[in-house]
């Protein structure tokens, strides 16, 4: 969005969960308001109880109306773990071909901090849907060809694909972000001690990437060193690229840095 053309309304969905109070989601829309942009809300109501009494996770009607505004302000969505088929953040990024999380942990002025003037860019991969995991226990018939896989009598497997695709297209755009934006430095975060095959195709893709960007300095680091660094001397990080399963803990870390989720954008 932009407020050089004020005669042109932008239409904007703003996706609320049931548990958000009224006076939040007005909240919101009075500091999207604010820039100046002429917005034109519509309103969608996505909570626990919307999607139980539905039965579908995200109702066509509304997937198409999302589609439709092409923007969408998303407030906290309860996810109704263990209830729900499916996790209603998950769909949405499905619908709108989400592939990254980008979160700007920058130090802003008036709030409190130990970092002032900190500022690190945090890209999570979000390429993979539920369909990349595959989830099976000793109760389910296909525990029999796990078995033959050297899987235990009773117990559960939880296994992770990853996709070659996925993470070149991941890594080309994010790199590309990272260097249009004047930074200069990236830390690829990895397990390859725990994954070898999986984080190994990840680090491939890493490296191809950085060929293309000599502006660029790169190193990679395993995730747990990762957080012990970004807690002990984040500054000496200036872009940070996490896997899915990593980047929940790696950002929440580096926005804890700078005051919480509610000063990143």
């Amino acid at each position: 969005m932009n407020n050089r053309d004020a005669r042109k309304y932008h239409r904007v969905g703003f996706i609320g969960g049931e548990g958000i109070g009224p006076e939040v989601a007005a909240a919101s829309r009075r500091c999207a308001d604010a820039t100046g942009v002429p917005i034109r809300w519509e309103n969608f109501s996505l909570g626990q109880e919307a999607f139980l009494r539905g039965g579908q996770p995200l109702p066509s009607t509304v997937a198409k109306a999302l589609l439709r505004t092409g923007c969408v302000l998303k407030a906290p969505l309860e996810s109704a773990h263990g209830i729900l088929s499916r996790n209603p953040n998950t769909v949405l990024n499905e619908l709108f071909g989400v592939y990254a999380s980008i979160r700007r942990c920058r130090a802003l002025e008036g709030a409190r901090t130990a970092w002032p003037g900190l500022d690190i860019l945090v890209i999570r991969q979000e390429n993979w849907p539920d369909s990349m995991h595959f989830e099976a226990d000793s109760r389910d018939p296909e525990w029999e060809s796990m078995r033959k896989m050297g899987a235990p009598l009773h117990g559960a497997a939880s296994i992770r694909y990853v996709s070659a695709e996925g993470c070149r297209s991941f890594f080309g755009n994010a790199m590309e972000l990272v260097s249009s934006s004047g930074r200069r430095k990236v830390t690829v975060a990895h397990r390859i001690s725990h994954s070898r095959k999986g984080d190994g195709l990840w680090l491939e893709a890493a490296e191809d990437a950085a060929r293309r960007y000599p502006n660029l300095e790169v190193e990679d680091m395993l995730s747990e060193h990762l957080m012990m660094q970004l807690i002990r001397s984040p500054r000496r990080f200036d872009a940070i690229l996490v896997p899915e399963w990593d980047g929940d803990m790696i950002g929440n870390a580096a926005v804890s840095l700078v005051g919480g989720l509610g000063f990143v954008p």
